[in-house]
C-alpha cells in the first residue's frame, strides 16, 4: 500500500468538460471528456487500470452501447489507480438510457474469521474508523482491496497478517461464495465463463465485487485474552485496527 494522492478535487468546476481523446469500444471510438486538464494527463493510468479493463470487457460483451464516457475523478494510491469516477452514456438494447454513474474501485475480500476455544467459539472483528460512515470505532470482518493479481484468496491471507496478525496458509480458507453461488457460467453473479463468482453489494454505482472467504482455528483461552484489544494496521495509511471478539 501506498500514500494515496487525490487528483480531481482541484475541479474548479464540473461544467467545463470537453472531448479530448477517444477509446475503442467494439467497432468503434468514442469520445472521452474530462472535467479538468490534470485528469486528461492520467488518462493512460486509467486505460491501464485492471478495474477499468475488466469493466470495459465486460461491458463489451453485455447488450447495452457504451456512447461516451466523462472522467470526473481520480485518487492515486502511489503508482496505480486507486478510485475512479466518471458518467457513462449508456443505451439498452431497446434504445432508453441507463443510469451511468459509475464509482470504480475493483474488487475486494472480506473473511468471516471463527476462533474455537474449548467448546465456545468467538467472531473476530477489526475496529477502526469509518469516515464515509462517520464512524470512529466501526466493528466489520476483515477486509481489503484486490490487488490486481486477481489472487482473492493470496489477498485474503495478506489482509488477515495485516489486520489480525494472524498467519496463515491461503489453502485453510473456505471459498463461502464459490459455495453459496457455485462456478457455472449461467450464473448471473459470475462475469465470464472462466472467472470465479462475485458478490456485488452495491452495483446501482459501484463496480466493486466481494469474495467471501471462512477461516477457523482453535485458540487457548490465555491466547484468546491476548488477541482482545490489540492494534494493528498500516501506519502510513493512517489505520488504527483494534481487535474485538
Amino acid at each position: 500500500r501506498s500514500v494515496r494522492s487525490s487528483v480531481g478535487s482541484m475541479c474548479a468546476s464540473l461544467s467545463s468538460s470537453s472531448p479530448m481523446c477517444h477509446l475503442a469500444f467494439r467497432d468503434t471510438e468514442i469520445p472521452v471528456s474530462f472535467d479538468t486538464e490534470l485528469l486528461e494527463a492520467r488518462w493512460d493510468d486509467v486505460k491501464r487500470a485492471v478495474p477499468f479493463i475488466e469493466w470495459l470487457k465486460k461491458m463489451e460483451r453485455s447488450e447495452m452501447t457504451l456512447h461516451s464516457l466523462r472522467v470526473q475523478s481520480l485518487d492515486m494510491f502511489g503508482p496505480r489507480v486507486g478510485f475512479l469516477k466518471f458518467v457513462a452514456e449508456v443505451t439498452r438494447r431497446d434504445g432508453s438510457k441507463a443510469p451511468g454513474i459509475v464509482f470504480m474501485r475493483g474488487d475486494a475480500v472480506v473473511i468471516f474469521v471463527i476462533l474455537q476455544c474449548e467448546d465456545e467459539e468467538y467472531v473476530l472483528l477489526t475496529e477502526q474508523a469509518r469516515v464515509p460512515i462517520a464512524e470512529e470505532t466501526f466493528r466489520e470482518c476483515p477486509a481489503g482491496m484486490l490487488d490486481h493479481s486477481g489472487h482473492f484468496a493470496g489477498v485474503a491471507a495478506k489482509e488477515m497478517e495485516e489486520e489480525t496478525g494472524i498467519v496463515m496458509d491461503e489453502s485453510e480458507l473456505i471459498d463461502m461464495t464459490a459455495l453459496a453461488y457455485g462456478a457455472e457460467s449461467s450464473n448471473p453473479y459470475v462475469r465470464a465463463a472462466d472467472e470465479p463468482p462475485l458478490l456485488y453489494p452495491s452495483p446501482g454505482g459501484c463496480d466493486e465485487g466481494c469474495r467471501m472467504f471462512l477461516f477457523r482455528m482453535r485458540m487457548t483461552r490465555e491466547e484468546l485474552r491476548a488477541i482482545e484489544g490489540c492494534i494493528h494496521g498500516e501506519a502510513g495509511e493512517h489505520e488504527l485496527i483494534r481487535l474485538r471478539l
